[in-house]
């Protein structure tokens, strides 16, 4: 269990150092307009919340669960690459070291085809 443990902790370490790396630099600068500086009527909440549509409702967020998707398909690969060579390294001595090079590949599959596979349970369930 204590190996598990190393292990765990130096893949934690690993991503925590690999992440700002891989990280793209797509951060955009908040603008007056986003803030609503000219126009201190539109941020005031205190009259209530404003109305939302349905269809902005879901495009809110289906941009939400697309960016969410769009990191973790850049992010994902590289972590799932270096589980499974370390654990393949670390699987010659230990057993159970075999099983997250399993769960990584798995997980990459999970996640890169997670669009393909929700679009084949849409067209299940219409």
């Amino acid at each position: 269990m204590r190996y598990i443990s190393l292990l765990v902790i130096f893949i934690m370490l690993f991503t925590l150092m690999a992440v700002p790396v891989l990280a793209e630099d797509n951060t955009s600068q908040t603008t007056q307009q986003d803030l609503n500086i000219d126009n201190p009527a539109k941020s005031d909440i205190s009259k209530g919340l404003p109305e939302v549509t349905p269809e902005q409702f879901s495009g809110k967020i289906n941009g939400i669960a697309g960016k969410v998707y769009g990191v973790a398909a850049n992010i994902i690969p590289y972590i799932s690459v270096a589980v499974i060579v370390i654990g393949a390294i670390i699987g010659i001595f230990i057993e159970k070291a075999r099983m997250a090079v399993l769960w990584a590949i798995l997980g990459l599959i999970g996640v890169l085809w997670a669009p393909q596979i929700v679009g084949f349970v849409i067209s299940l369930v219409k």
